[in-house]
């Protein structure tokens, strides 16, 4: 008899909703009869640590995984799921594309329990939640119109939200707002720059086509227009000249004229360097600066909270 994965000895744990205790029960009657299918407990939380994104934040009352970083591990994940599919292709996949939805939801009423906060004002009783579902993953791009290889069988069902973001608050108008996928005064920003015919570029981890395709169906409607162009890290690495290098011959002008905008202080750090004049944009969301990166930019200088800050000096 073979051994059980620690991938499917995982999904026992979870969907048996077992404890630690039921778990090795189990195991070690099946090694009394001599049986070696499941992996020792260890092997399991260590297969269960796999399923985490990298780089999640922790503050006392909220938890993020940066979104980049969830969605490439959704579809490394998938992958690792689909080794077969991947062997049954004559050709190299060299395009995968990922369809997600995202979605926020509130409830209040909790039960409280004998945690003490720092931030007095700080509750457990309401908890906020922005989530992503993965729908369909498919081999090549969008307009290729390729079948999925993997689609959400229960798209509807909790079971496959993936937390971006939980937060110990109530469900408000300003939190609403706070989580929408584009900040109005971005739109605005956006569309007083096109009016005084200045020329706005994206620079981002994700794709080219998927930024075009972000921007064109954001809740505040398609705003790809007013943009010039998009560029990601094919280029270069955010952290290194060679990316802005590049964006700057593309646009034709010097690194002086950019103004760049990031909410990631080592971008803002890497584009000074290079020469370009750089603003950190510090959501009241937004995790904590390192007190180094602080310095280094010099706290209330080169930093705004809202793009509507600089629009009046644009």
């Amino acid at each position: 008899m073979h051994a059980m994965s620690e991938d499917k000895a995982l999904s026992l744990l979870i969907n048996g909703k077992l404890t630690k205790f039921q778990y090795n029960l189990i195991r070690n009657s099946a090694l009394e009869e001599d049986s070696t299918l499941y992996p020792n407990y260890e092997a399991v939380i260590k297969a269960k640590r796999m399923c985490y994104p990298k780089n999640i934040f922790l503050r006392e009352t909220s938890a993020q995984a940066p979104l980049q970083d969830l969605l490439n591990h959704t579809v490394k994940r998938l992958v690792k799921s689909l080794d077969e599919v991947f062997l049954s292709f004559e050709d190299n996949v060299n395009n995968i594309c990922l369809i997600s939805k995202w979605g926020i939801d509130g409830s209040s009423g909790q039960s409280e329990y004998k945690q003490h906060f720092e931030d007095t004002t700080a509750t457990g009783a309401s908890i906020f939640v922005s989530s992503l579902v993965p729908l369909k993953l498919i081999f090549g791009s969008l307009d290729e119109q390729h079948t999925a290889q993997w689609q959400n069988p229960r798209p509807s069902s909790p079971r496959y939200c993936r937390p971006i973001r939980l937060q110990f608050v109530p469900k408000s108008t300003q939190i609403l707002k706070q989580e929408a996928d584009i900040y109005s005064d971005a739109v605005k920003a956006l569309k007083i720059w096109s009016g005084e015919s200045k020329l706005v570029y994206t620079y981002s981890t994700g794709s080219r086509a998927t930024q075009v395709e972000y921007f064109k169906q954001t809740i505040l409607g398609d705003v790809s227009n007013f943009i010039k162009g998009y560029f990601d890290t094919s280029i270069g690495s955010k952290l290194e000249c060679e990316g802005f290098k590049f964006i700057c011959s593309a646009a034709e002008v010097d690194p002086s004229e950019i103004v760049f905008f990031s909410d990631r202080p080592k971008e803002i750090i890497a584009a000074k360097k290079c020469g370009l004049k750089a603003i950190l944009v510090d959501r009241e969301s937004e995790f904590s600066l390192i007190r180094e990166e602080q310095d280094f930019l010099g706290h209330e200088d080169g930093k705004i909270s809202s793009f509507t800050e600089i629009l009046s000096d644009s």
